[in-house]
């Protein structure tokens, strides 16, 4: 076997055991991650969102993103189901755009004025690859204060409080 065979082998079985080694970082079909876990921090590159805390992650901005990695072994369909909480008022609602790179479609979630409620968007995924990684771009028509509404002390401009991410299955045709 010539020296430079045996390199290109010994780099070949580097990657795949640094890919296997990873997948700890990645999300697999029928799991949830909550965005409170500090797990989460591991398995997702966020921008635009706030500390964690017990309930998830609010976007503190008009606009923020979700990467995430999928593990490669879940083939199949599937899609993310984003459990969300739009800031809303009494007399303001609020509008929440959603994009994702597997599919290049855009979800509008329309809430209206009210009490805050949690709210499914479910994200389907475009025919899977291997080392999947989906960009999650979130908008919102507008950022709420806390203190200047004279909710609370919070001073931070909310828009929508991101609970969890689930990877779920979709069943195929009977």
């Amino acid at each position: 076997m010539t020296a430079s065979f045996e390199i290109l082998r010994r780099t070949i079985r580097n990657v795949v055991s640094g890919d296997l080694a990873n997948s700890a970082d990645r999300l697999r079909q029928g799991q949830a991650l909550h965005l409170s876990d500090p797990a989460a921090a591991r398995m997702l590159k966020l921008a635009g969102f706030s500390a964690a805390e017990p309930g998830g992650r609010w976007m503190d901005r008009h606009k923020a993103s979700i990467d995430i990695w999928l593990l490669p072994e879940s083939g199949g369909p599937g899609r993310l189901r984003l459990h969300v909480m739009p800031f809303v008022t009494e007399e303001l609602g609020q509008t929440l755009r959603v994009r994702w790179s597997s599919s290049g479609d855009e979800k509008v979630v329309d809430v209206p004025p009210g009490v805050h409620a949690w709210k499914t968007v479910d994200l389907p995924l475009a025919e899977r690859r291997n080392n999947e990684h989906v960009r999650i771009d979130l908008a919102v028509e507008r950022t709420f204060v806390p203190t200047e509404l004279g909710l609370s002390a919070d001073a931070r401009a909310l828009g929508v409080m991101i609970r969890q991410i689930e990877f779920l299955f979709d069943a195929g045709p009977p």
